[in-house]
């Protein structure tokens, strides 16, 4: 498995939280920290053969990079499971109608 904060966030409390319980778990995690860019997350996912990444991202106007992870892996045709977490019904919406001033505050 495949964990990384994407690119223009720092906040990876919760990401190693989850790293640090499926370690615990038997889980083979491959923790590539915050601020990843997506071509580096994609790139080891095939490096490293994963089935699973798992993505992080707290700031609204880093939710954009989660959706570019996923485009590049279906470009590469990827068997991969992409898992986001963090405000993530808040993260679909500001990706589909690709609005930057959109505020998750208070929505879940």
């Amino acid at each position: 498995m495949i964990l990384a904060t994407v690119k223009g966030d720092v906040h990876d409390i919760g990401k190693n939280i989850v790293s640090a319980v499926l370690e615990s778990h038997g889980w083979e995690v491959v923790d590539l920290g915050k601020n990843v860019e997506a071509e580096l997350i994609v790139a080891t996912a095939v490096k490293e053969k994963a089935q699973l990444i798992g993505l992080s991202a707290l700031m609204t106007t880093t939710m954009l990079e989660m959706e570019k992870v996923i485009r590049l892996r279906n470009e590469k045709k990827l068997k991969v499971k992409v898992s986001r977490r963090r405000r993530r019904a808040c993260a679909e919406k500001f990706a589909k109608r690709n609005m930057r001033r959109w505020l998750c505050q208070g929505r879940r």
